[in-house]
């Protein structure tokens, strides 16, 4: 019988030894499917990209990161994943190719994370957190915003959408809400242990005309900016009394979804403006002895058009024109229960009560 010399028997044992390590590092196809994928989509072509791709692909980063949750607390993780810059530009794609970016979980949550996040955030696609890999609610990735609130670390992402430099959206019409639910059918809403009052989004939009399909763009008074579907902000009801309001939520979509005190939103050609939120976040002029919020910042806030005059109109239906150059140096002031407006040098025709809308003539 052939007798195999010892250093080979060596030499073979160990390369069986090196190919069967090699064999287990490698995700098998299998294993590859079932770690899943997202895609990229907004700029140039749709991509597909492969949790296992990526992983094998790119520099795993580790890195102690907290997160912020809506009662401000802070929460502490340590995470493992890849950077999505490394990511990206391995596709072919630059920080200066977007601004802006909307992370989209498998169960229809969406957030926009801001150009000013985007910017300053060494942002992590993770699929280990704490040690361990994800739970299966998390699969396929999860987005990591370091320092920044939870709900931009979406769960189960399956696309980002990356955003290109969003223009000012004109508007040509504001309306106030403060004063437009007064006659929109007003529902019990409960909110957590509060049993508290809401209008009806699809209710609210029909009622002032806004047709179309076009996004809605929210922003807080807080700072958030936000960009929902119409379909999604048409499920929707306005909270307005009890806590956080006025407050965008709906029973169809995750609570994570929801926006608290919302200062106004708008799509081409109306905004809505909450004077509530508005006292609670912008500067105070004074004319007189009146205290209020300038009709410039509110115009400029809700990108109302340049107008040689702009029309007010009360809730009973009585309007009033009133001339630029007087129009940017007038407030809404808040007295007996109502909202107002007040220009200097100018008479009190022009003290509209329970100010309704504002319009550029």
């Amino acid at each position: 019988m052939f007798k195999m010399k010892k250093s080979w028997v060596s030499v073979l044992c160990l390369l069986a030894i090196v190919l069967l390590v090699a064999g287990c590092s490698q995700p098998t196809a299998n294993e590859e499917e079932s770690m899943g994928s997202f895609t990229v989509t907004g700029i140039g072509d749709e991509r597909v990209i492969s949790v296992a791709d990526i992983i094998e692909q790119y520099d795993a980063v580790e890195m102690d990161v907290t997160s912020v949750d809506s009662a401000g607390e802070t929460n502490e993780y340590h995470v493992k994943g890849v950077r999505l810059a490394d990511v990206l530009a391995g596709e072919g794609i630059s920080a200066e190719d977007y601004s802006s970016m909307r992370a989209v979980a498998g169960d229809g949550y969406a957030i926009e994370v801001p150009q000013e996040i985007v910017e300053i955030r060494d942002i992590v696609l993770a699929y280990e957190m704490d040690g361990e890999a994800l739970p299966e609610d998390s699969k396929p990735i999860r987005l990591i915003v370091p320092e920044e609130r939870s709900m931009y670390w979406v769960r189960n992402m399956a696309t980002l959408d990356l955003m290109q430099t969003k223009q000012v959206v004109e508007t040509t019409k504001i309306v106030f809400l403060d004063t437009a639910v007064a006659d929109l059918t007003q529902e019990p809403y409960t909110y957590y242990d509060s049993e508290d009052m809401a209008v009806s989004m699809t209710e609210l939009l029909a009622t002032y005309g806004v047709e179309g399909s076009d996004d809605i763009y929210f922003v807080s008074a807080d700072g958030l900016e936000k960009e929902e579907t119409r379909d999604n902000v048409e499920l929707g009801y306005l909270k307005i009394t009890g806590e956080d309001t006025p407050l965008f939520l709906s029973p169809d979509l995750p609570k994570g979804m929801h926006i608290k005190q919302v200062l106004s939103f708008s799509q081409p050609g109306i905004s809505f403006y909450s004077l509530e939120s508005g006292f609670a976040s912008q500067e105070i002029g004074t004319i007189d002895k009146f205290e209020g919020i300038s009709l410039q910042e509110i115009a400029g806030l809700t990108g109302l058009k340049e107008a040689s005059s702009y029309l007010l109109t009360a809730r009973d239906g009585y309007s009033v024109s009133v001339e630029a150059d007087y129009f940017n140096s007038g407030i809404i002031y808040f007295k007996d229960g109502t909202y107002r407006s007040v220009f200097p040098d100018l008479d009190k025709a022009t003290k509209v009560k329970e100010i309704l809308s504002i319009e550029a003539e």
